[in-house]
């Protein structure tokens, strides 16, 4: 430590802090430690004695710990052992083999606490006692965001160790500099000091701040100690990307020697490289904005808050004072969530807009919950608009903290019309585009999961098949749509569900919560069989949602995760009719999906949304007299690819993977492949789903029946698809599937077609059923 540190922690204690020390708390304290210290062993594990320990509220305020009861322990003989022993126990003089013992010890009795008598652990009650048993080894603060900030006060490194960890090498420096404790009295002082140093020096009232911190008197206390800027010079959301505490540490560590702003954009852009430009400014800015870096003479360097990051110190420490203070809404959600209980997104969103109306649709708010997520002090349960948002441990401790009024006017932004123009700085916050937030997956790893998953190796796709659909996506990330045609049972529509398991399991997602697959009706006329639509006899009126809607709300409102929706048969109802709305959005940056067209929203279904990026879209087709052809608008936002392909080979040693019998496979596959050959020239041939089916349905015979089951089989299931005129290439493909028919003596099968080879000479068509 240096020398004019010392002399100013010796001044501190001499000049400030003694003459004006709470004598009542310095007695009540005092009493505590000696009350432990002096009982013998039968009173110490005494009910009442640790009743009385458990409970000492002499020594400091435990805030939302109070909650945390512990009734059981005081009669638990394994907790009460344990808390003897650590009164016994004889302090190696080595101080970090103290802090790390001490560090284990204060786990271990957590351990045999919770979840055994309450599933919340009672650090703040259990880090109080050690302040009464261990004086001369702790401090009176009971947690570890103070904790940290005093010990960075004494200019003490973290050494990578845990909260009371943190108190001996603190308590180590105090007596360093104040000299060795001599009386019980000395060790509550030092204690008390570390408290005064805390409540007077490290947080001074905040003259700018619109509320003043929660008095708690001159005793110690683990609440925070929160302040909030007026609403009106607070910033208005923060963006959040899904790993940007990871790229905000690696900026700080790339400036812990200095470094200028072209480096650090750098770093940046090798550590995420699909970030866009803005985006990585957008970054880089968060980190002076929340306190982590300091810039002079366009240097950044490291805040002693940064620097506590890259001592390993937990992040909500970090952001949670900076973010209630200077970002609006912040402190309101944990406030609502906190007096409410839980609440869902869409709930939260709606309290935020009414608190500042120039947030017209939900994506600040669900930053603000993205933010309050990775820094833990929320759990989400679900997904989109729906998931039910509540305060973790963590989120009650800092909820505590804030001001016992929230709703103050000059907290509030509730006066700010809607229509008024919004500030550049506003507009600046809408957010980075959703293309660069969503994390892309390499073709390696998606290919990967589609060799290795169980439920994804039986699908018979080439990797180009693969590789051209995932070029597809990422080539027009604003509307990513792709069309997939040809063959009935060629496994497009398992092609959808397999993309998406495979980039959702790519990223650690299950992909359930992230695919819908959705039936086209042929009556689709408008969007409402995809959008919904407002009940008006309702009152109030509601709206009547759709699987779809709630995929892409769960979308809009999670830009950081991917979300897949395919449309089966999409052409079966005219598609410019129906998703008409989805067409217009797809086109230019940031399009807007109109959901209805009410101005407010209807029962929380805004009126639209910005398209988001992160969806994607496949669309099934199947052309045939059924269907309707596509429009150039269409087109025009689509990547199509065709399924005519049928590769037998892979499909049989896929079945014989699979558990399929080989002695059946090896009986149809022959017929199969030359049938496929047969009518493959008039586009007449057949998938996979068929194959499977024909192969079934044959499995089901005896082998000595085996050619019934598969001219039966034929029969029923291919001979159908074949239909057409003989103007093109269908005569020769009936004449040759004939010619395999009679070779194989598959005579039910040969006498059908035969009757459907004449038909096509006498009428110029033919089909199966006439």
């Amino acid at each position: 430590m240096r020398e004019d540190r010392i002399q100013e922690i010796k001044a501190a204690y001499r000049d400030r802090f003694l003459p004006g020390k709470d004598d009542v708390w310095l007695s009540s304290y005092l009493a505590a430690v000696e009350h432990s210290r002096n009982a013998s062993e039968s009173e110490f594990k005494s009910e009442d004695h640790q009743r009385r320990l458990w409970e000492v509220d002499g020594v400091a305020g435990i805030g939302p710990g109070s909650s945390v009861v512990v009734t059981g322990a005081y009669t638990d003989l394994a907790i009460v052992n344990a808390l003897w022993e650590l009164r016994q126990w004889r302090a190696p003089d080595d101080i970090l083999a103290r802090a790390r013992a001490l560090d284990a010890e204060f786990e271990k009795i957590l351990a045999l606490v919770s979840p055994r008598h309450n599933q919340r652990r009672p650090s703040a009650r259990l880090a109080r006692i050690f302040a009464v048993l261990r004086p001369r080894d702790t401090l009176c603060l009971l947690d570890s965001y103070r904790t940290n900030r005093f010990r960075q006060w004494l200019e003490e490194t973290s050494n990578k160790l845990g909260f009371i960890g943190q108190h001996v090498i603190a308590r180590q420096a105090l007596r360093e500099a104040l000299g060795p404790e001599t009386s019980s009295r000395n060790d509550v002082l030092y204690s008390q000091f570390a408290w005064f140093v805390w409540d007077h020096i490290l947080s001074p009232p905040d003259s700018d701040a619109a509320t003043n911190p929660i008095e708690t008197g001159g005793k110690a206390t683990d609440i925070p100690k929160l302040a909030l800027l007026p609403a009106t010079v607070q910033r208005k959301g923060i963006n959040f990307l899904s790993n940007n505490l990871d790229l905000l540490l690696s900026v700080i560590r790339a400036a812990e020697n200095g470094n200028d702003r072209e480096s650090l954009l750098q770093q940046i852009a090798e550590e995420a490289p699909a970030l866009s430009q803005g985006s990585r400014v957008n970054l880089l800015s968060q980190a002076p904005s929340l306190g982590l870096l300091s810039v002079e003479g366009g240097t950044y360097r490291p805040t002693a808050a940064g620097r506590s990051l890259l001592e390993g110190e937990p992040p909500s420490e970090v952001f949670t004072p900076v973010m209630v203070r200077t970002v609006f809404g912040f402190g309101q959600i944990l406030d609502d969530l906190g007096r409410l209980g839980t609440l869902t997104r869409s709930q939260i969103a709606t309290a935020c807009r009414s608190y500042y109306p120039r947030w017209t649709t939900d994506f600040a708010p669900n930053q603000l919950i993205s933010w309050m997520k990775v820094l833990g002090l929320v759990a989400i349960e679900g997904a989109g608009s729906q998931a039910k948002v509540s305060l973790t441990e963590t989120g009650e401790y800092w909820r505590s903290g804030l001001p016992s009024d929230m709703k103050l006017p000059e907290l509030l932004l509730s006066d700010q019309r809607p229509d008024e123009k919004v500030t550049v700085e506003e507009e600046n916050q809408g957010g980075v585009a959703s293309s660069d937030i969503l994390p892309d997956v390499a073709f390696d790893d998606l290919l990967r999961h589609f060799r290795n998953d169980e439920q994804l190796k039986p699908l018979v796709f080439s990797d180009s098949q693969i590789h051209l659909i995932h070029a597809a996506f990422l080539a027009a990330q604003g509307k990513r749509f792709v069309l997939l045609a040809g063959l009935s049972g060629t496994g497009k529509t398992s092609m959808a569900r397999g993309y998406a398991k495979a980039y959702c399991e790519a990223l650690g997602l299950s992909y359930q919560a992230h695919y819908e697959q959705v039936a086209v009706w042929p009556d689709w006329t408008d969007p409402s069989g995809l959008l919904g639509y407002v009940n008006p006899l309702a009152n109030p009126p509601i709206f009547q949602e759709t699987r779809t809607l709630r995929l892409l709300l769960a979308a809009a409102n999670n830009p950081d995760r991917p979300y897949f929706l395919c449309l089966d048969e999409m052409n079966l109802a005219r598609v410019e009719h129906y998703f008409a709305p989805f067409l217009s959005a797809m086109e230019g940056r940031d399009g807007k999906l109109t959901i209805h067209t009410g101005r407010d929203p209807v029962d929380v279904i805004p009126p639209y949304i910005i398209w988001p990026p992160n969806l994607f879209i496949f669309g099934t087709v199947n052309m045939d007299e059924t269907t309707y052809p596509f429009s150039d608008k269409v087109l025009d936002r689509a990547f199509t690819f065709e399924f005519w392909e049928v590769d037998l080979e892979q499909w049989a040693s896929t079945a014989i993977a699979t558990g399929k019998g080989a002695d059946a496979l090896n009986y149809v596959l022959p017929v199969l492949g030359s049938l496929t050959d047969a009518l493959m020239p008039a586009r007449r041939h057949f998938g996979y789903r068929t194959c499977d089916e024909v192969l079934g349905f044959v499995s089901a015979f005896p082998e000595s029946a085996r050619s019934t089951g598969l001219d039966a089989a034929v029969l029923a299931k291919i001979l159908p698809k074949i239909r057409g005129d003989s103007a093109g290439a269908l005569p020769i493909a009936i004449k040759t599937a004939i010619e395999v028919l009679e070779a194989h003596k598959l005579t039910m099968s040969a006498d059908k077609l035969r009757q459907m080879q004449a038909s096509l000479q006498e009428m110029g068509t033919v089909r199966f059923w006439y």
